[in-house]
């Protein structure tokens, strides 16, 4: 009877809920980072930012949903047939 085995978790996971701990925290203690000054420039570059990877959210969905929708048709075909 040996020890049970720990789950590991991988780096990915790892970073993923380390950096969500930080923003979290970033948000949650006030101090200089939420009094902090987003100049006007800045500010464009992050709605650039966030606009285009909102835009290529919906691209990849779009393109998933025909993949996953030719693949579904094919195989409802495929089943029709026996």
């Amino acid at each position: 009877m040996g020890w049970p085995k720990m789950p590991v978790l991988s780096s990915r996971s790892r970073c993923g809920r380390s950096l969500l701990a930080l923003a979290v925290a970033t948000v949650l203690v006030p101090g200089i980072a939420n009094a902090s000054y987003v100049d006007p420039l800045t500010g464009s570059v992050i709605l650039q930012v966030l606009a285009a990877g909102a835009l290529s959210l919906v691209f990849t969905m779009k393109r998933s949903m025909r993949w996953f929708g030719s693949r579904w048709s094919a195989l409802r075909e495929t089943l029709r047939r026996r």
